[in-house]
Parts: structure tokens; C-alpha cells; sequence
């Protein structure tokens, strides 16, 4: 912390990874007498005034312009911006308050860098791969590896260290703004889905391990639970990984689950009588998990798409990203393949470590190859089912 003449300045590293923390830092600094004044994005720096003690509520926004006119009639007054960021503040208290912000653009930013950072340890895992694959060919090949002393091997040993940090900070960031973004998400919505906690009267768990790359996996999952729901076994808790369920007893209930890859959107379905439920943490994005109770006697099965474009667009987006991941590791492996297959039949024997290697890799290949058709098929199937006359 620096002062000088009435002014306050405080460094933070990592702020726009911690946004509900840094709000909750900047509500003490107001109760400490800190009245934020400004900011320097590029710096990681905040400026604060020296005040009269307060008890103000502060959000940070990005990308969102002007204040609506409803948050301004609500006290919401802007109190910085720097570049694509803006603070704002009110005075009021929390049940005070009718309006809030939205997340969403922040929301998107974060998947993004999500995105890059996947991209990133993909890269990491084919280098990785490939100098496995070139140690494992040394040692079956019986040859001696000599090491000649250089000045230039400092900076390899400096390359190697910041790859490490690099690795670190990146795997740091990754899990760091996946919560974040679980975080941000259920404040939206104002709730926690207390639907699924893990209650005293719960009193079975069932386990259900499945591969999350299959086209069907939501399907197959969702149809479980309803299969579940009707032999009176209600849905209480469910573990971040999505493998572990608790149920309790209960009565035979109709009931309709959607789960899906992509932005939350069940506020616009909450109308309808969708609750969300589950926020999983099987990707960089999460599975979200959606469940609507209904009378088969008076109504229909809740549908959570209502018009084949919107539902064609989810499958679109999650056959997207299960096809990048298999093509990512299906090119690691086909690239890795010409350089043992080379080596043994140079040889004309194949070591133990090349056996392994081969039949791993040859694993690999023939199941993303089979992903891969699989979930062409499943969007072709899907596109004709819904367009079907």
C-alpha cells in the first residue's frame, strides 16, 4: 500500500481472476475508510480516497457500457473504468438493493481464456508425448546417449524453468477461473441449487462412471435419473465430478432431465418450470444439469429446446468441443506411431517398452477413431430427427 496526500494506492495481482473477491476487498476498504477512485488495469493497481467510513457494495464489470437507467435508479453509481472494465458502487444495503449486475460478458471472457489455456496444456501433452517416445526409443535401442558440456546448457536449464512456471501459472489459472465462473454464475441467479445437497436422510449412493466424449453421455444420463425418479429414489447430492449420487425415498415422481455443455441459460427456462441443479466439473466449461417435474396426466414431458434450431445449436457446440479434444490426442498419437513402428522395423525386434508404447497407442487411436465417427453420426442422426417431415 502507497499513500501520498489523501490518495491510497494498493497493488493486486490476479484481480480479474478473484472478481468476487476483489468486490469483497474493495466493500472492506470502504469500511476502512477507502473510497475507490480509480484504476490501472495494465499496472494491477487500485487508487482509493480517504473517506468517511461506509458500508458501500461494489461490482465489476466487463465489456457492459453505460449503467441502465433501473441500476441508476436503484443508487448504482459508476466509480472507475479502465479499458474494457468498469467498477461500479452503492450505498445502499443488500436488501436494499433490487437490482444487480450481469455476468455474462465476463462469464465469456473467462471461457475464453479457458479455451486457450485447454489449448495450451494440449500442446504440453503432445510435447511431452513425443519426447517420451524419444526416450523410450533410446533405451530399446541399446545406444549410449553422450552429453557434451556447453555454455548454451543454461539456457535450456532457464527454458525449461519458465516452461515449468508457465505450466504451473496455467494450471493455477485453469481451476482458479472454472470456479470463478461456477461462482459467477450461480450469484446470477441468486441461488445456490439447494435442490442437491447432501442431506442426514439421504440414503443410497449409487456410483456412475461414464465417458463424458460420447455424443449420448447427457442422453444416457439424464434417462438414468428419470429411471431413478420412478422407482422413488429422489436426486439429493451429487459430487463435482458427476460420478458419485445420493438419493433419498421418496415418491414415485415424473420428471424431466436435460443436461447439457454449454452458458448457463436456465434462467431463461426457469419460467417454465426448469430448476438447474448441478454445476459439474468434467470440463473447462462444466456440465450444467436441468430438472422439471411434471403430471403425466395433465401435461406433456417438459422439453428444455422448444424449436429444433436452439437444440441443433447446444449439439452443435458440445459435438464441437468432444471433436477437438479427440482430434487433439488422435494427432498426438498418429504422429507418434511412424517413429516406433520405424524403430522396430529397423531393428527387426521390438523391446518390451516399444510393446507397451505401441499397444497404448494403438488403444488410443482405435477409440478416438471411434469417437471421432460417433459423433458425426450422432449430429447427422440428430439433425434429421429434428428437421424430420
Amino acid at each position: 500500500m502507497q499513500k501520498n496526500s489523501g490518495t491510497v494506492s494498493v497493488r493486486r495481482w490476479l484481480w480479474s481472476f478473484h472478481v468476487q473477491l476483489t468486490e469483497q476487498w474493495l466493500k472492506d476498504m470502504s469500511t476502512k475508510g477507502y473510497q475507490l477512485s480509480g484504476l490501472d488495469r495494465l499496472g494491477r493497481r487500485f487508487y482509493f480516497e480517504e473517506r468517511e467510513e461506509s458500508e458501500a457494495a461494489y461490482r465489476i464489470m466487463y465489456k457492459q457500457g453505460s449503467l441502465p437507467m433501473s441500476m441508476r435508479e436503484d443508487g448504482w453509481r459508476s466509480a472507475c473504468e479502465s479499458g474494457k472494465w468498469s467498477i461500479i458502487r452503492s450505498e445502499k444495503s443488500r436488501d436494499e438493493r433490487k437490482t444487480d449486475v450481469v455476468r455474462d460478458e465476463l462469464v465469456k471472457r473467462n471461457e475464453r481464456i479457458l479455451s486457450a489455456w485447454s489449448i495450451f496444456f494440449m500442446l504440453i501433452i503432445f510435447n511431452i508425448t513425443m519426447q517420451i517416445s524419444l526416450v523410450v526409443s533410446s533405451l530399446s535401442s541399446g545406444g549410449t546417449v553422450n552429453v557434451h558440456p556447453s555454455p548454451l546448457w543454461i539456457l535450456t536449464f532457464v527454458g525449461f524453468l519458465v516452461q515449468i512456471t508457465i505450466l504451473v501459472f496455467g494450471i493455477y489459472s485453469f481451476f482458479i477461473l472454472r470456479r470463478e465462473n461456477r461462482d459467477l454464475q450461480l450469484s446470477y441467479t441468486g441461488e445456490e441449487p439447494v435442490a442437491l445437497q447432501k442431506t442426514s436422510d439421504s440414503i443410497t449412493t449409487k456410483w456412475r462412471i461414464q465417458s463424458w466424449l460420447s455424443p449420448i453421455a447427457p442422453e444416457k444420463m439424464s434417462r438414468w435419473l428419470e429411471m431413478q425418479e420412478e422407482r422413488g429414489f429422489k436426486l439429493k447430492w451429487v459430487d463435482r465430478q458427476g460420478m458419485r449420487f445420493v438419493f433419498s425415498q421418496a415418491e414415485h415422481a415424473s420428471v424431466s432431465y436435460y443436461m447439457e455443455k454449454n452458458k448457463d441459460i436456465g434462467a431463461m427456462h426457469k419460467d417454465m418450470g426448469w430448476e438447474r441443479i448441478y454445476l459439474g466439473n468434467a470440463s473447462a466449461n462444466g456440465w450444467k444439469l436441468y430438472r422439471a417435474y411434471y403430471d403425466p396426466h395433465e401435461e406433456k414431458k417438459p422439453v428444455f429446446h422448444t424449436d429444433p434450431e436452439s437444440e441443433l445449436q447446444a449439439v452443435k457446440k458440445q459435438v464441437r468441443f468432444q471433436m477437438f479434444i479427440s482430434v487433439m490426442v488422435l494427432l498426438v498419437q498418429l504422429m507418434n506411431m511412424p517413429l516406433q513402428i520405424g524403430r522396430v522395423v529397423e531393428e527387426r525386434t521390438a523391446s518390451v517398452f516399444q510393446l507397451i508404447f505401441l499397444t497404448v497407442s494403438m488403444t488410443f487411436i482405435v477409440l478416438f477413431t471411434w469417437t471421432i465417427i460417433s459423433l458425426f453420426i450422432h449430429y447427422r442422426n440428430k439433425k434429421q430427427e429434428l428437421y424430420r417431415v
